[in-house]
């Protein structure tokens, strides 16, 4: 079976239809392998095996399973996936409970708990529910009478991102330490807000409404207006009793897992294992704080660990082979398939935390690599402050299938103390958008939505245990639960603990804290006095002076909310030398929360002992949220300690987050402190100081410093602009002196400085000064910048006019300013490409876009159905591989790399080869028809107004950083943010056809379908 695909895809395959001949033949397809035939397929690394515990009819399309406290498996089936494209209404999604009926380990009976979904991606068992991830909706789903089936399902909050790739939405739902519920949000992300709609009685969908949810009885509508909140790139930590979320680092693209100790681990499709090292809500305290990435990549990349598989090519690979070897000049030695051998499909990272497997294995990672049917294992170790990974066996992994159709997306722990093993089952698992068009044509991308398997990974020798049940257990018998070795024990028996709030818990758990001789005992039993509430200061003092590093770490944390207890206060500082690395890291974020001055007395000692590690001065700085003008001062003060490189270092950075505070208070501290300096260093020392409070024009301006200083700052301030304004101006200086110089310019007033930026503009400027004046123009907001530019239009060079155009759309007067130009003729509608026509066209401002509408109106822009049309010849011409290395390096290696070189700012081109000459063709020319949440341009309104728009390159909870379409690359401050929005549009422009003929293009497309043998034989790897 296939379906039809749109006619520019259609247009493409059949121009490419003379070498896309005999493709798919039946006898290339291989055949689904029968359940009873599965377990063969399988191997296992020695002293295990694999039984088939669940498949069809039983189940299908399992995307991820939960086994609640009384043994019933609920899994979560996904039939829609790759239906994106497909005509008609899509299969709806469904939620299968397993029964294991006669105790031998294996599932026997199916009730259909929740049928009628759109696209659900994850769920969690919770008080006798469900919280279900169907994007754009989180769902509570709960059976009231009994028989299985969710007769209530609410809605709990809505506006999750909803791309047709399942991998990219929220996922990986897992019981953390702190009693919440930790959600991956994908790449999608979203704009969430909850919902609070409620329906109850069985869902039919024969009544549902226009949102895909079944109507009937609603309670607690939604409230009207309720804030919506960005989760890009953020995990969702739900508190299922509250319905309260917070936000933190660690986004997953479709895995996450916590270890023993709380610690978080994820992946993406190319990195295997990342550790989320900190959580980012103490970066969010200091929105004036710039850090680096929470997530550290520490499995091997792509291309550096070999992993080789047990089963044969998948067909659509060896089509698109077979095309390539027709289309594109190979090597007798070309890989079949550049995707075998590296990681570019992993999911579901699981931290193996069961007791029936050997004790080596506990806290090992396992990651499902679905492209290349096999299961990735890796140990982890931990030593300071650095965690690494190493290949735990051979290159086939833990645990490979000869069958092409096995699809490890996900993993469970189960109360027996084994891992299982998610097997989607399908003949296709990537997404129909990364496969050939002409492959797409001619199969069923859906191909076993009515199969699938679920394994047990069992040790030799292994016994069957009774079925667990706790939730048939008393409250004190789930505290001795906290004390089994088997992970699924101690997170069911929190979770219970946490769900019915019986106090008489507490006893019970305050003995397991002083005298459980297992550590991860006592470090449950602190959250669940946590959770019930009733957690105290005496509990606290005991974790804080627990004998396990980890168990001090996490009382730190806790510790938090009792800082105004003295004996609370006085144990934090007193273990500012504690022997564990990890401890002092921790109570460098939280000593954070103690009263002004008791912080900066530990912070100074911290400062003195680990500063020179970069993550400290990350928790000094997230510390001193306020105060950080006094803290330059205090350190400042201490002539030995200033000495000191790495201190010196962080004392611009607290100069740079003053400046950038514009506190007219905090800004005079400062400068008092600078002045106030006598020693040999001083002048040195106070420069650097003078420049951070500048912060290059994003903080305080020269004039400020004069205005509050009567000495030395004044003197260095009044110096450095002169100074740069003749080391600006002298055309015999080094260009890089005078860029730094221009740069102090900025930090000026606009008319003070008009004349030498005129100047600076001049046609016989080198083009680097040019470019670095226009952008520091960006930063006023004087209405004659805008003539300047208009004025100099005329003189400036293409990519001067780029940037130009950025700045000129920043600010709506200036941007009218511009469009005046466009009416009165004196710059050319033909100057703009159509990607900023489209981005004048959408503009924040209603007038803008009313006059870009009528100014652009007569533009030739072709429609993209037509330049496609015009273009598909292309494909029928032989192209250059060498020719085509150039094309690329003139057109699309501002964004793209490849062979090592360009910038790595759009999509990865080394999979564009799995899209076909076609499918890459139609990405070129028509970049808006299919793109990734990822790549969407997006326009940021700040808080003076200027309005900046791009592609979102790095988000922390405090920044954004955007790549401007002229590659200026800017970092706007979320607490200077007041709107932003998606244009909907891609960050690829298009118009490319109006610097590549078709000759260039299809010498691109050769060189862009070539694999690495053949690019170095055509003389690009030597």
């Amino acid at each position: 079976m296939s379906w039809p695909i749109n006619n520019q895809i259609l247009a493409a395959t059949l121009v490419s239809a003379r070498w896309a001949t005999n493709i798919l033949f039946a006898e290339d397809v291989p055949k689904p392998v029968e359940p009873s035939d599965a377990e063969s397929t399988i191997v296992v690394a020695d002293g295990f095996r694999a039984e088939l515990v669940a498949a069809e009819p039983l189940v299908h399309d399992p995307m991820a399973m939960e086994i609640d406290e009384n043994g019933y498996a609920y899994v979560l089936e996904i039939p829609s996936y790759n239906e994106h494209g497909k005509p008609g209404p899509h299969t709806p999604g469904s939620i299968a409970r397993l029964e294991d009926v006669d105790g031998d380990g294996r599932f026997d009976r199916r009730v259909t708990f929740a049928g009628d979904m759109k696209y659900p991606t994850g769920l969690f068992c919770y008080a006798g529910g469900l919280f279900v991830g169907d994007p754009p909706n989180l769902l509570y789903l709960r059976d009231t009478d009994g028989d299985g089936r969710a007769d209530e399902r609410e809605i709990v909050f809505t506006g999750f991102g909803a791309a047709p790739a399942g991998e990219t939405q929220l996922n990986s739902f897992r019981w953390g330490l702190d009693n919440r519920i930790h959600i991956c949000t994908g790449h999608d992300g979203g704009e969430i807000r909850p919902a609070n709609h409620v329906v109850r009685g069985s869902p039919d969908p024969a009544h549902a409404n226009a949102a895909g949810q079944s109507t009937g009885e609603v309670g607690r509508p939604a409230p009207n207006g309720a804030p919506a909140r960005s989760v890009r790139n953020r995990r969702i930590l739900l508190d299922p009793r509250t319905r309260i979320i917070e936000l933190t680092s660690g986004r997953g693209q479709h895995g996450m897992s916590f270890d023993d100790w709380g610690r978080a681990y994820v992946c993406d499709n190319s990195n295997p294992i990342q550790l989320v090292f900190y959580d980012d809500r103490y970066i969010e305290r200091n929105p004036l704080m710039t850090a680096p990435e929470a997530t550290l990549n520490i499995g091997p990349g792509p291309n550096f660990t070999k992993i080789v598989r047990l089963s044969a090519p998948d067909t659509w690979r060896r089509v698109r082979e077979r095309l390539l070897r027709e289309r594109v000049a190979v090597t007798d030695t070309y890989e079949w398939d550049r995707n075998a051998g590296v990681f570019t499909s992993c999911t579901g990272i699981t931290i193996y935390r069961g007791d029936a497997w050997p004790k080596a294995l506990r806290g090992n990672a396992f990651v499902g690599e679905v492209a290349n049917n096999l299961v990735y294992r890796a140990r982890l170790d931990t030593e300071g402050l650095s965690t690494s990974s190493e290949r735990a066996d051979g290159e086939s992994g833990f645990l490979a299938s000869s069958d092409t159709w096995f699809r490890p997306v996900q993993f469970s722990h189960g109360p027996d103390g084994n891992l299982y093993v998610i097997d989607m089952y399908r003949q296709l698992i990537e997404g129909i958008q990364w496969v050939p068009p002409e492959v797409v044509a001619r199969m069923d991308p859906t191909a076993g939505n009515d199969r699938g398997r679920i394994y047990r990974v069992v040790p030799e020798g292994f016994k069957q245990p009774p079925r667990a049940q706790l939730g048939l257990t008393t409250t004190r018998e789930l505290v001795q639960q906290l004390e089994n070795h088997n992970g699924w024990h101690r997170d069911t028996a929190a979770r219970l603990i946490n769900e019915r709030q019986d106090h008489q818990a507490a006893g019970p758990l305050r003995r397991l804290l002083n005298d459980s001789m297992f550590p991860q005992a006592r470090l449950h039993a602190l959250y669940a006095l946590d959770g019930l509430g009733v957690l105290d200061a005496k509990d606290v003092l005991v974790g804080l002076s627990d004998e396990h590093p980890r168990v001090r770490e996490h009382a730190v944390r806790l510790a938090e909310r009792f800082v105004e207890n003295a004996p609370v206060r006085e144990k934090l500082i007193a273990m500012i030398n504690d022997e564990d690395i990890a401890v002092r890291l921790q109570l460098s974020f939280s000593y954070g929360y103690l009263p002004a001055a008791a912080r900066d007395s530990a912070l100074v000692q911290v400062l003195r002992r680990d500063g020179e590690n970069s993550w400290f001065r990350v928790a000094i700085q997230s510390s001193l949220a306020s105060g950080a003008a006094d803290f330059l001062a205090r350190v400042l003060a201490d002539v030995e300690l200033r000495q000191v490189g790495h201190i010196r270092e962080f004392l611009s950075t607290m100069a740079s987050q003053t400046g950038r505070a514009k506190k007219s208070g905090e800004l005079r501290v400062a400068v008092e402190a600078v002045d106030r300096l006598t020693a040999d260093d001083a002048n040195d020392v106070a420069k650097k100081l003078v420049i951070a409070l500048l912060d290059g024009g994003s903080g305080a301006t020269i004039d400020e410093l004069i205005e509050r200083s009567a000495g030395r700052v004044r003197a260095i301030a009044t110096t450095l602009l002169t100074d740069s304004q003749s080391t600006a101006l002298d055309k015999n200086q080094p260009t890089d002196a005078r860029l730094e110089a221009i740069t102090v310019l900025g930090c000026g007033s606009f008319s003070a400085q008009r004349n030498a930026f005129d100047e600076l503009l001049s046609p016989q400027q080198p083009q680097p000064v040019q470019e670095a004046v226009v952008k520091i123009l960006g930063r006023f907001s004087d209405a004659a910048v805008a003539g300047m530019m208009l004025a100099k239009w005329p003189g400036l060079t293409p990519a001067l006019r780029a940037s130009a155009a950025e700045i000129l759309l920043s600010r709506p007067e200036w941007a009218e300013a511009l469009l005046t130009a466009i009416e009165n003729n004196d710059i050319l509608p033909g100057d703009f490409d159509p990607g900023r026509v489209a981005l004048l066209q959408s503009h924040p401002s209603p007038k803008v876009r009313e006059r870009a509408a009528a100014a652009f109106a007569g533009s030739t822009i072709a429609r993209r159905a037509e330049v496609v049309a015009r273009y598909n010849r292309c494909l029928e011409l032989d192209g250059n591989i060498d020719r085509g290395r150039a094309v690329f390096q003139k057109s699309c290696a501002a964004c793209h790399k490849l062979e090592g070189k360009g910038a790595e700012v759009g999509a990865d081109l080394t999979a564009i080869r799995e899209r076909g000459p076609a499918g890459a063709l139609l990405n070129i020319l028509d970049p808006n028809r299919e793109i990734l949440p990822k790549f969407l341009t997006y326009v940021v309104v700040n808080a003076d107004g200027r309005v900046i728009t791009g592609l979102i390159t790095k988000e922390t909870p405090n920044d954004l950083t955007i790549r401007q379409p002229d590659g200026t690359v800017v970092s706007l401050p979320r607490c200077d943010i007041e709107d932003m929005k998606s244009t909907a549009l891609s960050y690829m422009p298009e118009g490319l056809e109006s610097e590549i003929d078709h000759q260039a293009m299809a010498d691109l497309l050769a060189y862009l379908m070539s694999d690495e043998s053949a690019r170095k034989e055509a003389g690009g790897g030597k």
